[in-house]
């Protein structure tokens, strides 16, 4: 609950509500959920998923590889290679985490 608070707070989802408060999901939200969900699982930022969504919402026809790997104008270049190394490093600590496990359930199973 507290991500889908946070996309909603950062813009990347708006939720319609009933009158006592609670959301109401249409399809179009689940999906939209499941994309952000998705691109966060692959270490994108918010500021890359929205501005992707943003992009999409304005030209369907969006390029979605070029959108979400090309940085806004102002952001800084040493930056953007820092956050994309931190990605890297993540990403290289989730294989091996994976690979570690896999190789227990061999001795284990075989």
């Amino acid at each position: 609950m507290d991500a889908l608070r946070n996309w909603e707070m950062n813009g990347l989802l708006t939720v319609k509500r009933k009158d006592n408060g609670y959301r109401v999901y249409t399809d179009g939200d689940i999906q939209r959920l499941k994309i952000i969900r998705s691109l966060r699982c692959a270490n994108y930022s918010l500021e890359a998923i929205l501005r992707l969504l943003q992009q999409l919402s304005k030209n369907p026809d969006t390029d979605i590889r070029v959108a979400l790997n090309t940085p806004k104008q102002t952001d800084d270049i040493i930056s953007v290679c820092d956050r994309l190394i931190v990605s890297l490093l993540s990403a290289e600590r989730n294989a091996n985490t994976l690979l570690q496990m896999l190789k227990e359930m061999q001795i284990k199973f075989l």
